[in-house]
């Protein structure tokens, strides 16, 4: 395949991803992270799959319900793919654990369904020098952005404090079009092909097929990276 070719997928096998998340968008990602061959993934969850997650969550079925979701998660993925590694860590991420958990990663993965613990995560990404690829849904809407610590904007240069949480339904559709596109970023990444949305974020509203890419201006006054170079 052109862009990838033999090193691109020696990069694959060789790299190590964390997915912090396995819900709608989780599954989905580690789905295709699995099929193209990457060698390590991470699964980061402290659920237990519920009968509402069924509509977008792939890897789960109704004899799921109350088990944990990452060693569910596991044993699917494991079933598709059994040369890849599969890591579980089924806790909580938080500001005393989150360097631990992802120390030992090349990218991180933003599958998380709420803003305190996505900025931990960006702060995170940051203190260690790790690519975080941010997604996010809600209904139709889906959202996208790619940062590289020390190089791009990060989340909280794009939203500078977390907006109020709302009980909304996730169409199982919007999820995968998220975690397709987060994906497709980080192999684009990991086999040396600059990903689409650094320095941008990507808003879709999937309920009338608008698309529309947003540069993000770096924020010197972000209490994130406004620091840093």
């Amino acid at each position: 395949m052109p862009g990838i070719g033999t090193t691109g997928q020696n990069r694959l096998r060789a790299v190590k991803v964390a997915i912090a998340g396995v819900g709608g968008l989780g599954c989905t990602l580690a789905q295709c992270l699995s099929g193209a061959g990457v060698g390590q993934i991470t699964l980061i969850d402290d659920g237990e799959v519920e009968l509402s997650n069924l509509n977008r969550q792939f890897l789960y079925r109704i004899e799921d319900v109350g088990k944990p979701k990452t060693e569910i998660a596991k044993q699917r993925l494991s079933e598709s793919n059994s040369s890849v590694l599969i890591v579980t860590i089924s806790a909580r991420i938080n500001s005393k654990n989150a360097d631990q958990i992802f120390s030992n990663c090349d990218i991180i993965f933003d599958c998380l369904d709420n803003f305190e613990m996505r900025f931990i995560l960006n702060e995170t990404a940051i203190r260690l020098e790790k690519p975080l690829i941010h997604g996010a849904c809600r209904g139709f809407e889906a959202r996208l952005m790619t940062i590289i610590p020390l190089r791009t904007p990060c989340l909280k240069c794009a939203v500078s404090y977390a907006p109020k949480e709302s009980e909304i339904p996730i169409l199982g559709s919007t999820a995968v079009f998220v975690a397709s596109l987060q994906a497709s970023e980080g192999i684009r990444l990991i086999t040396g092909n600059q990903p689409a949305s650094t320095g941008k974020m990507l808003f879709a509203d999937l309920s009338k097929m608008v698309f529309e890419m947003i540069t993000v201006s770096k924020d010197p006054e972000c209490n994130a990276c406004g620091s840093l170079p």
